[in-house]
């Protein structure tokens, strides 16, 4: 018996399949939504006798080979070597029949990356545990309310001020080129350290957390690799998947300190993109698992930014798409549920669609009022429609896009065959084939995000004088030489082009606010909570006030 048919004996298709989406027996076979194409009524079939699947929709099929190859992006022998792995199956070494030279060559180098990971996250977590330089880190998740349970679970370590990785995998075989091909982990200086894995749970990369408060980046992430793309990659979602098909539903909040702390109250089904905006690869990956999706993202400016920006990559995926407010004042997941975690529950349990959200968000912007029970000038109602037209004509079902009109025609109390008609202009007005581009920030790339900000605000003379403070800012924290870097700015433009330059440059400025915003608050935080502690309100006033006067001016 060869290796394939081995395989076969082991793995059943209806359980590798269930592993992935959703199956409900149908008389002799099992019935789910296709995860290759988008649809609402199942006709993806897997048959038990034959150990075969098909979709009767897009005319995929196979066995259990042709499933991974698709589902993962494989290569057949890739495919293999996972099957293998499922099957506790020991492959022969016939690489004339399942891995050609070239195939050999990459799965050696990425192999060799995923070693270097698992090593480092090896390391890193027993330092967090055991040694005495790790004790702020180890306050600080403490503090944030982290259990010992909860740091197993999600492998988090600790970077060492003092690199140590490279002598230690050097013992173990890997090279100086192998670590700089894995990133380097030994970048990572006195920061917390969250392993970004795959969905089979193999460390891709790392972002690491700095411990003091003006220390910046805040987060940082491995730069691009073979294995770690950032612009795909999702945080958690490992350890959320069998919750996510469970629930039929995935949570998304914007940090890995939100992921975890959501995890520990109880919403396993939470997940984060991995140091970036999210992209239509992360829906289309969380898709393979359930098409609703609530989004729990920051209650600030950059938060609502992000939140509007999700939902049309949900719309355009066709996802359910749900929105989570947290009360004031909590401003993120992590901070609201460090409070109480029933915040965050009762948020996510009151989340409402994503259209509504829209809806109120828009009547608040234009009015000041997110009810509809006020009187509306006529500019008014114009306004709040064209700002909904956007995503209500990206709703393609025919019945929920009429309902969505009887709702705002109700909401600005106008006629909703004025809706209608206004819908109709908007979508006649819009390209018949638009070219579809992910904002710059989505494609993959080796520089940070601060890099690339730091790259922009140097080649244009207006922003950075707009900018100067930041702009200074970012240089006094770069090490590299400014010359090479605008040079690798301009090439990356030169490729992914300057359609979405401006809105990915106010998205970054705004996002490095935020930053500097959370700093300065975390400076404070500790002095005014003293000054509480001793009953000194007038010390608590004066920080106050010079706590809202560092954030004006920053």
């Amino acid at each position: 018996m060869n290796d394939v048919e081995e395989i076969k004996q082991r793995v059943d298709i209806v359980d590798l399949v269930g592993s992935y989406l959703p199956l409900k027996k149908a008389g002799s076979t099992h019935k789910g939504l296709c995860p290759f194409h988008s649809e609402k009524t199942p006709s993806f079939m897997v048959n038990p006798e034959r150990q075969s699947f098909k979709c009767f929709g897009c005319n995929e099929g196979g066995d259990i080979f042709e499933f991974v190859m698709k589902i993962e992006n494989l290569t057949f022998p890739e495919a293999l070597h996972l099957l293998a792995d499922k099957a506790g199956a020991t492959l022969a070494r016939q690489k004339g029949n399942y891995a050609p030279e070239k195939y050999a060559q990459q799965k050696d180098e990425k192999s060799t990356l995923y070693r270097i990971n698992a090593f480092a996250t090896q390391i890193f977590h027993t330092i967090l545990l055991k040694q005495a330089d790790a004790k702020t880190a180890r306050d600080y998740l403490k503090q944030r309310g982290l259990s010992d349970a909860t740091i197993a679970i999600f492998r988090i370590g600790y970077a060492p001020k003092n690199p140590l990785l490279a002598p230690l995998l050097a013992k173990h075989g890997m090279t100086p080129r192998d670590l700089d091909n894995a990133g380097q982990p030994d970048r990572f200086k006195d920061r917390i350290m969250f392993p970004i894995m795959d969905v089979l749970g193999n460390v891709a990369g790392f972002t690491g957390r700095s411990l003091g408060p003006l220390v910046q980046p805040k987060y940082y992430n491995t730069p691009e690799t073979t294995i770690f793309h950032k612009g795909s990659l999702i945080y958690g979602l490992s350890q959320a998947k069998n919750a996510i098909k469970e629930h039929d539903c995935a949570v998304l909040v914007e940090g890995q300190m939100d992921v975890v702390l959501a995890h520990q109250s109880g919403v396993t089904n939470t997940v984060a993109s991995s140091g970036t905006a999210l992209t239509p690869a992360h829906l289309k990956t969380i898709g393979r698992y359930t098409k609703n999706c609530i989004f729990a993202f920051d209650m600030d400016s950059a938060g609502e930014k992000a939140t509007r920006s999700a939902i049309h990559l949900a719309l355009d995926a066709e996802m359910n798409a749900s929105i989570a407010t947290l009360p004031k004042p909590y401003k993120d997941a992590g901070e609201a549920i460090a409070v109480d975690p029933a915040i965050f529950i009762t948020a996510i349990e009151s989340a409402i669609p994503a259209m509504q959200w829209i809806i109120t968000s828009e009547t608040s912007r234009v009015t000041g009022s997110a009810h509809g029970d006020s009187t509306y000038t006529p500019v008014q109602k114009k306004t709040i429609v064209q700002g909904v037209l956007p995503y209500l004509a990206k709703v393609t079902d025919s019945i929920e896009r009429d309902e969505w009109v009887k709702i705002l025609a109700g909401q600005v109390q106008t006629q909703e065959s004025s809706i209608v008609l206004a819908l109709t202009k908007f979508t006649n007005k819009q390209p018949s084939h638009p070219r579809l581009t992910e904002p710059i920030a989505q494609k993959h790339h080796h520089l940070t995000p601060d890099e690339l900000l730091l790259g922009f605000l140097h080649r244009d003379d207006a922003l950075k004088a707009k900018h100067s403070a930041l702009y200074n800012r970012l240089q006094q924290e770069y090490t590299g030489n400014i010359s090479d870097l605008t040079t690798a700015v301009d090439a990356y433009l030169s490729t992914v082009g300057q359609d979405n330059l401006q809105a990915e440059i106010d998205d970054l400025i705004a996002r490095k606010h935020s930053e500097g915003h959370e700093a300065i608050k975390l400076s404070f935080a500790q002095r005014i909570a003293q000054a509480e502690r001793e009953g000194n309100r007038e010390l608590v006033k004066k920080l106050l006030a010079e706590l809202h006067t560092q954030i004006a001016d920053n």
